[in-house]
């Protein structure tokens, strides 16, 4: 007992470092007069890379301002999708990209009349290529605020609905999040546990014919 114990705690103390300690990128979706608006702020260094991975061939010399801002909007506009229950796509369709020597400023408008947030689904992988990257997505609506981590676990997405029925969450985690992570974990420890009970077994019917 004491050597499962043993096992599941250092599972855990390997895998909730890694997800506590994860990269983010951090977005504020608002309710601003009856218009969202989803913003943040990502290092130049980070948002160069991608750009010079995604457009190779193609004028990336960050001189050519309004080319290379054009291309940080198409890739940003392509890692978003935003849903209503029906299917229909309300994303924004304009990504305003400002930038600086550090940082780039990027923000979106969802001019959709009417939007209850609890009826979006939310898909951005925005920097996905990065590993273990995650998107802290911060929403603000009608002096409510709720913070949800999207990343590879939940396949970067957000149902709204599932999200407010239970937004209760450890280490940025959700616990839906959670158990994905510590059902595969308890398995593994039941199969290791399993085997090496077998091989101990095994050992001490050799040793006793021996």
């Amino acid at each position: 007992m004491k050597s499962k114990l043993f096992t599941l705690l250092l599972i855990l103390s390997i895998v909730a470092p890694a997800f506590a300690n994860s990269p983010k990128t951090t977005f504020h979706l608002q309710n601003r007069e009856g218009e969202w608006i989803l913003e943040t702020q990502v290092p130049r260094s980070q948002i160069d890379k991608i750009i010079q991975k995604y457009y190779k061939g193609r004028n990336l010399d960050p001189v050519f301002v309004n080319e290379y801002k054009a291309h940080i909007s198409s890739y940003t506009l392509s890692h978003l999708t935003i849903l209503n229950l029906d299917g229909l796509n309300i994303g924004p369709t304009d990504c305003e990209v400002k930038m600086g020597n550090k940082q780039v400023d990027l923000k979106m408008k969802i001019s959709e009349p009417g939007i209850d947030f609890s009826e979006l689904i939310i898909s951005l992988n925005f920097m996905s290529e990065f590993e273990n990257h995650q998107n802290r997505l911060i929403i603000q609506d009608e002096g409510k605020l709720s913070e949800t981590l999207l990343s590879v676990e939940n396949n970067y997405t957000l149902i709204a609905s599932l999200a407010q029925e239970d937004g209760s969450t450890f280490l940025g985690l959700t616990l839906l999040t959670w158990l994905w992570i510590l059902i595969p974990a308890a398995i593994f420890v039941f199969i290791m546990t399993f085997g090496f009970n077998i091989y101990e077994n095994y050992l001490t019917r050799h040793s006793e014919f021996s």
